[in-house]
């Protein structure tokens, strides 16, 4: 039994091999460049089994970037991954604060930030619902998109493209979507 515990523990603690067809530690240092360039953590990133499809760990001095292993695959867009480092950096720039007696991790002044700074925030949010609706849970008490565990059994089947999300979501969405930059 202690065996088995262990293993599940080892999972959540060292980062998996990555099968993404690029490199997330550059994109770590394009986004903090373009975007986060007055912040001076030391930032690291990496894939993990965990139950919250990303999050972020800091001190001072540096900041843990993890990513759940359902993006851990060789068609995850570039620009979600991106987004990703966005939203969880963004966490840096705009800490929680007490609204209505209740610390708030996602103040308003972060999703206006973030809008600003990832204008692609619909699309991927269409491209991660395509891909895993059945598998992603909101959990707005603790304010994170969870991943249950049927994201096992689809982690090795195709997944739709951002043209191919484009072809399914409205013709003024896609054309919007094709009209925003990415990095």
């Amino acid at each position: 039994m202690s065996r088995i515990k262990n293993k599940r523990i080892l999972k959540r603690i060292i980062p998996e091999i990555q099968f993404v067809a690029y490199s997330i530690y550059e994109l770590v240092n394009i986004v903090k460049d373009q975007f986060f360039s007055d912040i001076n953590h030391k930032v690291s990133i990496n894939f993990f089994y965990q139950r919250p499809l990303a999050c972020i760990q800091h001190n001072d001095e540096s900041a843990s970037i993890k990513m759940h292993s359902i993006l851990n695959h060789k068609e995850t867009p570039k620009e979600v991954i991106l987004f990703v480092i966005k939203h969880e950096l963004l966490h840096l720039a705009i800490p929680p604060r007490v609204i209505k007696k209740r610390l708030v991790k996602h103040p308003p002044e972060f999703f206006e930030r973030e809008k600003f700074i990832s204008p692609e925030y619909e699309l991927i949010w269409r491209w991660l619902d395509y891909n895993f609706f059945h598998c992603l849970k909101v959990c707005n008490r603790k304010e994170q998109v969870l991943v249950t565990s049927e994201w096992k059994e689809i982690m090795y089947e195709k997944r739709l493209s951002f043209k191919e999300v484009m072809d399914i979501i409205s013709p003024k969405e896609a054309s919007r979507a094709l009209e925003m930059s990415f990095i």
